[in-house]
Order: C-alpha cells, then structure tokens, then sequence
C-alpha cells in the first residue's frame, strides 16, 4: 500500500500540472487544496479540506479527475473523495460558572431612570415624522367642519356633477 500511496502522490502532481492550463483558478486552488490518501484497488482516494471542495470534486471534476488518472496508471481509475480529518486540537474551554455582573454605577443608574422618564412621558400627538397623529383618517377639508361626508356644502344643498349625465 506505501508504494501504491507514493505512485499515487507522484501522479497527484503531475495531473495537477497538466491540469492547470486547462481547470479555473478557482478548480486549481481546490486542486492544490487536495491531497491524496491512497490507491485501493481500483479506486484513488483524495482528501478534500471542506466540504464545499468535496462537492466540486465529487460533482463537476470527477470525470476529468477520473480520466486523468486512468491514462496515467494504464487502467480504469475510479474517484473518491472524502473530508479530510480536522486536526485534533485542545478540548474548547467550558466555563463552569455564570459571568459575574457588576453593579451599575450612580451614572449609569441615572441615565436608565432618564431614558425611562424621557420614555414615559406624555405623547405630544406628533408621531417621529412630525405627523399629528390625532387627526389620521380625516381628509384636510374636514378638519376645520366646513363640509360633512355627504357631499353638501352648507348652506347650497347637495352639489351637481360639472357635465351632464
């Protein structure tokens, strides 16, 4: 299997090579991002470093990869690619108790008791644009009671339409 993984390695480089001219930029960084496990049978196994790469492999370079080796070994050569292993690293840290919260200070206890004042106090009936929001609804001739809805003004009974019917 060593010298199996080695003529792999070997071969790896040299189709990354010819490849170059011929894949993206972006197929030949996922290229160069791979690296090969071994050659099981019939079957190269490549390590890709996320599974973003291991999709593109898998999906739109498999062909060409596959084709590529083949006609280096002389014989049908399958691919597989697998998620490479993360490193092993440290255990996260789990904080065993709660953060501790420190006490407001007197300007700090001062500035919510404003915000909460400035919060509570009576609505001047203007909304944040300057609207007045106590006369929402009406329309601009009613508000001064000059008109009703019914279509008469006072004092000349119900209006006429300008052009004959």
């Amino acid at each position: 299997m060593a010298d199996a993984t080695l003529d792999l390695a070997t071969v790896w480089d040299q189709i990354r090579e010819r490849l170059a001219t011929s894949l993206s930029p972006q197929q030949n960084a996922m290229l160069n991002l791979t690296r090969p496990l071994g050659l099981v049978e019939d079957t190269a196994v490549l390590a890709a470093p996320n599974e973003f790469t291991q999709t593109v492999l898998e999906s739109r370079m498999r062909r060409v990869l596959a084709e590529a080796l083949s006609e280096q070994f002389g014989r049908d050569i399958r691919v597989a690619v697998q998620l490479e292993d993360a490193p092993a690293g440290p255990p996260p840290e789990t904080p065993d108790e709660e953060p501790t919260r420190r006490p407001w200070t007197a300007a700090e206890v001062q500035r919510a008791e404003e915000d909460r004042a400035s919060r509570d106090r009576a609505d001047d009936g203007r909304s944040a644009f300057g609207v007045r929001t106590d006369t929402v609804g009406s329309a601009p001739w009613d508000r001064d009671g000059s008109a009703d809805l019914t279509g008469r003004l006072p004092g000349r009974g119900v209006m006429q339409h300008p052009l004959p019917l």
